[in-house]
């Protein structure tokens, strides 16, 4: 199913979420506990109840739109009487988890709001994804058990 949707109609609006880690876990920017994102909510201005959802979560101290002028560029967007346009302007290249965000969830506004952006044999629950195992930063002991897991379970190839 893909919508037709009317791009100058639309309305952006968006919440800050905070994703909490089941374990802390250890970068080279140190121990993360928690990450803030925001979600962003894409609809026809006259039909509310149908949207779609996009995830713009810049990674403290890694993503290049991590900076102070992230939220005053989703807060401008999401202002704007015509958020779409800026996908097609160099508004968002300083900010591309931004235009993730609206990429993803005007895909699906555009597939009815299903939270279904694209059918595959994974979303149909038939495969995995083939990626790679994340080794967390910790102790030696605590590393070795999470490179076992992650062997068990099948990854290949293994990121620390």
């Amino acid at each position: 199913m893909n919508m037709a949707i009317h791009l100058h109609r639309l309305k952006a609006r968006y919440y800050p979420y905070v994703l909490r880690f089941k374990s802390p876990s250890g970068t080279s920017q140190g121990v993360l506990t928690e990450r803030p994102i925001w979600v962003l909510l894409l609809s026809e201005r006259d039909n509310p109840t149908v949207y779609g959802i996009g995830e713009c979560a810049p990674l403290k101290g890694f993503s290049k739109d991590d900076f102070p002028g992230f939220k005053a560029m989703l807060h401008q967007l999401c202002e704007d009487k015509d958020p779409c346009h800026y996908l097609h302007n160099d508004k968002l290249n300083p900010f591309p988890s931004i235009r993730f965000g609206l990429e993803m969830a005007l895909t699906d506004l555009r597939n009815g709001g299903r939270r279904l952006l694209f059918k595959s044999d994974f979303t149909r629950g038939k495969s995995p994804i083939v990626i790679n195992g994340l080794i967390w930063m910790g102790s030696y002991r605590e590393m070795q058990a999470r490179i076992e897991e992650k062997i068990a379970a099948g990854f290949r190839c293994l990121k620390m």
